[in-house]
């Protein structure tokens, strides 16, 4: 009886191991996805920050030289801006797909093996 105790407790110290240390790597894989979607964040962070110039003066370097073509600034700041709306219309009208796209964007990146 004695020997049949001793087995059940070597038993369960040992699932209370597996168990301890099956928690501890889901942790560490929960840490490692954490990690790398922060990384990922901050980069695209940086690097809007350094293109969202660029594209703002480009824009403009846009915008003035189709005002200069048709010898108004105005009307070339204007095509400018009306390009831009369309832009907006369009991703208004396909919000949700876009929506579903960034969402399984990021569910991929959280669960990718």
């Amino acid at each position: 009886m004695d020997e049949q105790k001793v087995i059940f407790s070597e038993i369960l110290a040992a699932g209370k191991k597996f168990f301890e240390d099956t928690f501890e790597l889901y942790k560490l894989k929960g840490l490692k996805s954490i990690s790398e979607i922060g990384g990922l964040l901050v980069f695209y962070v940086i690097i809007l920050i350094v293109l969202i110039p660029a594209f703002l003066l480009a824009n403009f370097a846009v915008a003035f030289l189709i005002g200069e073509q048709l010898e108004s600034l105005a009307k070339g700041f204007l095509i400018v801006a009306a390009a831009y709306f369309l832009i907006g219309i369009l991703l208004f009208a396909f919000k949700n797909k876009l929506t579903k796209w960034f969402i399984n964007l990021i569910i991929r990146s959280i669960f990718k093996t």
